[in-house]
């Protein structure tokens, strides 16, 4: 009896379905109906199976009956795929000889961060935001003193001031960044816009900073929600922390991509506008850049978009920049709004100069301090509280300086 691929395709087919149809219809009535077994996404390696069914056939089928060139053409993607798949696994062995070589050293203890792990909520227009009304209290080890964290209604960090110092304000501070204007690690009472507060008395700070934020998410902050109608002070300005890790999460770049899973706001370019997150709006990209990141060869080669930061890397931050200051001017009629260049991020030649064209105001505290050397003691990334007072020092100084202080 002659072979029919064909027909031996279609049986593998159903023989496939049907056993993926069997399997969810268990996970359906046995487990929680999520679609979810073993840890197996049920749909989507069914539909990973059949299109890796589909794939042979058609390089089978095509080597067989097609003409020669397109027969040519499918043994040199199979050559391709072939040679990808023993450099992987060569690559492979060569991570793991290298690993072994490394001394080994006694793990630290893993810290447990319920301050991380807790505060999150997901959100289709910032990728994920602070929970509202939320309250922790966590101390970090039996050395350190107990921290307290807390948001208010509209998922803002709360600020702990005298009610009687605020009676009577008619001013606002509005403070947007990453973890650093949120205060990662660190206080209520050790967080900047509570520093600035605590200086400014006549002025009602109010902090939208979040963990991972970049110039995206508070540019849809104002693009998505009229802060004019959040706040009550008729006059004031506006701050935005910038660190030079934004330049990534800007761009956005692959690493940035994989780490925050592409949940952030997603940019169009042409109008300066955020439409959804990335996740969603590019999920064939963000597929593909997680695939990558995760190969063999990515990470020996240590591969990654960008290689280095170019002008036109830099010009996209400033114009995100303008297009933030732009959207503050047209919901609070003035142009109060400044950057702070957080110290240890030392701003590229070029890119000062884009800033100083760009018409908006800044102060460098790049050189302010040590960065390095005053990182809190169970996080390397974020800095002690000490950091963010001296560094509201030095702003507050430089707005009296100044006469921006009304």
């Amino acid at each position: 009896m002659k072979f029919n691929l064909l027909r031996f395709y279609g049986i593998v087919v159903i023989v496939t379905t049907f056993l993926f149809f069997s399997i969810y219809l268990l996970e359906y009535f046995t487990g929680n109906g999520d679609g979810i077994w073993y840890d197996f996404d049920v749909l989507k390696l069914a539909f990973k199976v059949l299109l890796s069914e589909s794939f042979v056939l058609i390089f089978l089928y095509g080597v067989k009956n097609f003409e020669s060139w397109f027969s040519n053409a499918l043994l040199s993607l199979f050559t391709i795929i072939i040679t990808f798949v023993l450099v992987e696994f060569t690559l492979g062995q060569l991570i793991k000889m290298n690993a072994s070589k490394v001394q080994p050293v006694s793990p630290k203890p893993i810290l447990e961060r319920p301050d991380h792990s807790q505060c999150i909520v997901l959100d289709d227009t910032l990728g994920y935001k602070a929970k509202v009304n939320w309250h922790l209290r966590w101390q970090p080890s039996k050395e350190s003193r107990v921290l307290n964290f807390s948001t208010d209604t509209l998922s803002r960090r709360i600020i702990p001031t005298n009610d009687s110092l605020k009676s009577g304000i008619n001013k606002y501070a509005l403070f947007l960044g990453c973890s650093y204007t949120y205060g990662d690690g660190v206080s209520d009472d050790e967080t900047m816009p509570y520093f600035f507060e605590q200086k400014a008395q006549h002025y009602l700070a109010q902090n939208y900073g979040f963990m991972g934020y970049s110039l995206l998410q508070s540019l849809a902050i104002f693009q998505h929600r009229n802060l004019r109608k959040e706040i009550k002070e008729p006059e004031g300005f506006a701050v935005y922390t910038y660190i030079n890790d934004q330049i990534d999460r800007v761009i956005p770049a692959s690493r940035w991509i994989e780490l925050m899973k592409g949940r952030f706001p997603n940019l169009i370019h042409q109008s300066m506008t955020t439409d959804g997150i990335f996740l969603k709006k590019h999920h064939v990209l963000y597929d593909f850049t997680h695939w990558v990141g995760n190969t063999n060869i990515a990470q020996y080669f240590r591969i990654g978009y960008p290689k280095n930061h170019n002008d036109t890397h830099y010009q996209l931050v400033v114009d995100v920049l303008k297009k933030t200051k732009a959207e503050y001017k047209s919901q609070f009629k003035n142009d109060n709004f400044y950057i702070i260049i957080f110290p240890g991020s030392h701003l590229e030649p070029t890119m000062k100069t884009m800033f100083d064209r760009s018409g908006i105001k800044y102060f460098d505290y790049s050189k302010l301090l040590d960065l390095e050397k005053n990182y809190l003691p169970f996080d390397s990334a974020h800095p002690k509280g000490e950091v963010y007072k001296l560094v509201m020092d030095k702003f507050y100084s430089d707005l009296e300086m100044e006469k921006i202080l009304m």
